[in-house]
């Protein structure tokens, strides 16, 4: 956290119209929030996929996401890529508007499955992490 507190504060601006998507509490912005474009790499593993990406954060700490998958996102269309404990990927999908949830468990049926990314179609950008619970 100390990291992205840091990055932070290197680049800001306030969106003319709202509707980046903040990583930190996983919703769009709003209009005149104060908000960050920052470097990000998603895999802490590092490896042959943890490449480093731009996503948007609050200028300032926030509550951070709210439990359960991000109502926001969920009408997006969406790249879903799962990885293997080692940080290998595995076969992922693409998610139509809404099905995104499902396509997760589907997912995770996959014993082999540890990690799923979220990720925006057009741009690639990574948007969330969902990890395998228990």
């Amino acid at each position: 956290m100390q990291r992205v507190r840091r990055l932070r504060k290197r680049r800001r601006f306030a969106p003319v119209g709202g509707g980046e998507p903040l990583r930190c509490c996983l919703r769009l912005a709003g209009a005149g929030e104060q908000i960050a474009l920052i470097a990000h790499r998603p895999m802490e593993a590092g490896g042959p996929y943890a490449e480093i990406g731009p996503v948007f954060v609050h200028v300032t700490d926030c509550p951070g996401p709210a439990e359960g998958f991000p109502l926001d996102f969920r009408d997006r269309l969406a790249v879903l890529r799962p990885y293997d404990v080692a940080g290998q990927m595995l076969d992922g999908v693409v998610a139509e508007p809404g099905t995104s949830e499902t396509e997760l468990k589907r997912l995770f049926d996959d014993p082999a499955v540890d990690t799923v990314q979220v990720r925006n179609v057009v741009a690639g950008c990574w948007n969330f992490t969902v990890r395998r619970q228990g």
